[in-house]
């Protein structure tokens, strides 16, 4: 049964858009089916929240002058959903969409908001996203997920960012055409992890992540090249990397597991490694002009029993993919709003920024005015610049 209350929350978690465009808001069926909450939007571009409201409900609004069931919401108003027992499940389709499943302060019995502290969002068993063409932003922070968390988006440039969440089961991530980026950050996977980015320049960047079995990652394939980093991540059993084609760069900094496979295949690639730990590694550089960067040190720790590097035409010194900049410096450069703290909303501002920017393959040079978009100080705004926050 669902409950239409018009509410208004203290915490804003709008994706916001960083260019004024006429954009042809469209409108999103929300209900509660067999257990399920069931969001469906429609041919036009989407704009919906879906928040943590209290222990039992959902707040859904929409942004941007997106609809729910039909209704123009003011501003920060929109619905709470109940009686949602098994999956949350989104269908977008057509035009550009946003989405953004996060925690929220939570509503106190007596209707007051809670002081400061952040309600997970409680998925009871799997939170599935599908999308069809046109491109998508997806942002999900303070969710824990009963069972798994799939993603299925279809063509278009289609960026991701799951922070500081738990998945109990599965995470699986698959993107089509287009150019596409996923970031994970502060990630708990009691299972597998499976991203496969389809065709493309694409990136894909894991960092202080936990998974407790397979880690696999799989490029497009395209001459664009795809960029693989991963940092202080643990894989408790196999991590599996092929980039396909393109003159790809994959950078593992202070990464464990126990079998470690990287297969770059067709291309001129680079493959940096530091503070690496793994029992078994099988390092393939497959054809084309391919380099491995290592640190003086031995790579991989004190763990290896057994190593085999392939195909490789050069080895250099280890690549930073993550600048090494004072603490405080790296703080304010990526304070991209500039409201004083780090969060996953800054990372999501330069997302946005590349995609309702970019005219061509380059990066952008220019951004928003209200924003500092050059986290990395490389005079241009870029998927790095994204990485570095």
């Amino acid at each position: 049964r669902q409950t239409d209350e018009s509410i208004r929350r203290a915490r804003n978690l709008r994706i916001e858009r960083l260019e004024e465009k006429t954009l042809l808001a469209g409108n999103v069926t929300v209900e509660v089916s067999d257990g399920d909450l069931r969001i469906i939007g429609d041919d036009q571009n989407n704009d919906i929240q879906v928040i943590a409201y209290d222990a039992g409900g959902y707040l859904v609004r929409g942004e941007e002058g997106t609809r729910i069931n039909g209704r123009l919401y003011d501003e920060g108003e929109g619905i709470v959903v109940r009686g949602v027992t098994d999956d949350i499940r989104l269908e977008m389709r057509g035009g550009f969409d946003a989405l953004a499943v996060t925690g929220g302060l939570g509503v106190l019995p007596d209707g007051e908001v809670t002081d400061g502290e952040v309600l997970d969002l409680r998925v009871p068993d799997d939170l599935i996203i599908r999308k069809g063409s046109g491109g998508m932003d997806v942002f999900i922070q303070d969710v824990d997920v009963g069972d798994d968390l799939r993603l299925k988006l279809e063509d278009g440039a289609d960026n991701v960012l799951i922070s500081e969440s738990r998945i109990r089961d599965d995470l699986e991530i698959r993107t089509e055409g287009g150019h596409d980026d996923i970031f994970l950050d502060l990630v708990r996977v009691y299972d597998d992890i499976e991203i496969n980015t389809g065709e493309g320049r694409n990136a894909v960047s894991i960092d202080a992540t936990l998974v407790r079995d397979d880690l696999r990652i799989e490029g497009g394939d395209s001459q664009s090249g795809d960029a693989i980093l991963m940092r202080e991540t643990s894989v408790g059993d196999d991590l599996r990397i092929n980039t396909l084609a393109g003159n790809d760069k994959v950078c593992l900094l202070a990464v464990r597991v126990h079998n470690m496979e990287i297969q770059l295949s067709r291309g001129n690639d680079r493959l940096d490694l530091a503070a690496v730990i793994a029992d078994r590694a099988r390092l393939n550089g497959d054809s084309g002009f391919d380099i491995v960067g290592t640190t003086a040190d031995e790579v991989f720790g004190n763990d290896l029993n057994d190593l085999e590097v392939r195909k490789f035409e050069s080895h250099d010194a280890f690549v930073n993919c993550f600048d090494d900049i004072t603490p405080e410096q790296e703080r304010l450069s990526q304070d991209v709003n500039n409201d004083g703290d780090v969060t996953a909303m800054d990372a999501l501002l330069i997302v946005n920024d590349l995609g309702r920017t970019s005219a061509g393959e380059g990066e952008q040079v220019s951004g928003s005015s209200q924003h500092y978009l050059d986290v990395n100080g490389d005079n241009r705004v870029s998927v790095m610049d994204a990485l570095h926050v």
